[in-house]
């Protein structure tokens, strides 16, 4: 699951991933992809990359429900705003490595993903 209020994020990601075989679901407002993934079940999306800062239900808030839902949920941050000391220390279960300042090159996001699905 892709969420990001910005289309042309959610072109690119969506674009890699599913050039290497992921099925991706793609959600540009915050309270969809909430709903879509309450609806599929706690074990139907194995990784979730979230923008931090979008309108409405932001990324932070979005991880918050998400893992109320299912706490096992792999999740990636994708920012613009440099926000890992911030994010690291308000949820321990977040690591450096698992936020990712925009702009990010394909590899480095290819290469981030692959790290967290392994886990």
């Amino acid at each position: 699951m892709l969420v990001d209020d910005e289309q042309d994020v959610l072109y690119s990601f969506h674009a890699a991933l599913t050039n290497i075989g992921y099925d991706v679901e793609t959600f540009s407002d915050s309270q969809e992809a909430l709903k879509r993934f309450s609806e599929v079940g706690r074990s139907h999306f194995g990784l979730v990359i979230l923008d931090v800062r979008m309108p409405g239900l932001n990324g932070l808030e979005l991880y918050t429900r998400l893992k109320s839902i299912n706490r096992n949920v792999k999740i990636l941050f994708v920012s613009a705003l440099d926000v890992v000391p911030e994010l690291v220390s308000i949820f321990p279960d977040v690591k450096q490595d698992d936020i990712l300042r925009k702009p990010v090159s394909t590899e480095a996001f290819m290469n981030a993903v692959r790290e967290v699905r392994s886990f």
